[in-house]
This record gives C-alpha cells, sequence and structure tokens, in this order.
C-alpha cells in the first residue's frame, strides 16, 4: 500500500492510504449523525415557529379551540419524533455491537479452521484406510453368513432324516 507522510509538529507518522480512507470514513458517519441531528432539531424548531405563528393568527381570530387541538397535535408528533429518535439510535447502537460479535466469531471461526486441520486430515486418511478394510470384512462376513445358513439347513435336513429313520 502507498504510504503517505503527515508532518503534526515535531512528530511525523506514516499512515497507509486505507487506514485513512477508514478514518475520514469514520468522521464522515459522525458529521452525517450531527447532520441528521440538527435536521431533527431544525424540523423541531420550525414546527414550534409554524405553531407559533398559528397561535397568533387563532388568537387574533379568536379561535383558541382550534389552536389548542393545533398545539397539542404538534406536541404529540414531537414526542413521537423524540421516541423514534431515541429507538433509531438504539438501533445503531445494537448494530454496532453485533457487527462488532459477528467480526470476534469470523475470527474465532478461522483460528478454529487453522487449528483444527491437522485433525480433519488424520480423520480422512483414517477413514479412507477403513474403507478398504471394510470392503474386505464385510465379504469375509457375507462368506461366513453363508457357510453357517448352508450348515444350518444341512443339519436341519439331516436331523429330520434321523428322526423320520428313528420313527419306522
Amino acid at each position: 500500500a502507498e504510504k503517505l507522510r503527515i508532518v503534526a509538529g515535531p512528530l511525523a507518522e506514516e499512515v497507509e492510504e486505507t487506514k485513512l480512507r477508514v478514518l475520514f470514513e469514520q468522521l464522515s458517519q459522525v458529521i452525517k449523525e450531527l447532520l441528521g441531528e440538527a435536521t431533527n432539531h431544525h424540523t423541531s424548531i420550525g414546527k414550534q415557529y409554524d405553531a407559533f405563528q398559528n397561535k397568533i393568527k387563532t388568537a387574533m381570530m379568536g379561535d383558541d379551540a382550534e389552536y389548542m387541538r393545533v398545539l397539542q397535535i404538534d406536541q404529540d408528533l414531537d414526542k413521537e419524533m423524540r421516541r423514534l429518535a431515541d429507538k433509531k439510535r438504539d438501533l445503531q447502537r445494537q448494530l454496532e455491537e453485533v457487527t462488532v460479535d459477528f467480526g470476534a466469531a469470523e475470527a474465532r471461526k478461522r483460528q478454529h479452521t487453522q487449528s483444527s486441520a491437522k485433525v480433519i486430515n488424520l480423520y480422512t486418511q483414517r477413514m479412507k484406510a477403513f474403507t478398504g478394510e471394510d470392503g474386505k470384512m464385510t465379504t469375509t462376513f457375507k462368506t461366513a453368513q453363508g457357510a453357517l445358513d448352508r450348515s444350518t439347513r444341512a443339519h436341519e435336513f439331516l436331523s429330520g432324516l434321523c428322526d423320520v429313520t428313528l420313527l419306522k
């Protein structure tokens, strides 16, 4: 990565371009959040100003009941906006926590994969060796089972013949 030289008083430090980009992105996010809060504040103050202007107009027209209704709605909307802004900040905080937790889990997964590679390779090699041995053992077992079945049938047949000859 290309290095930039930053001079701050008597200290000089080399910083990678990517680190600067990350820093600038973080600063941009902070400014964006401040802009959002300033916009919300401006909107809230604007609504209060409009409500005040409406109050003056209503007072001049003698319609205090309508003014009170408008003012109440305005106050209710301000409360809702504050509640939603708080909820938004909470969700952003939770998202940041989940992002950190996710990064940690990814790191643990990479570390586990690296540390368990020997075990997996050894297991795979043993299973390959057992596959050949398993085939041989299965064939031998089936052959023995066939011999047992034939011997059992022959024994039963001969026992039956003995029983028939004893009865006569």
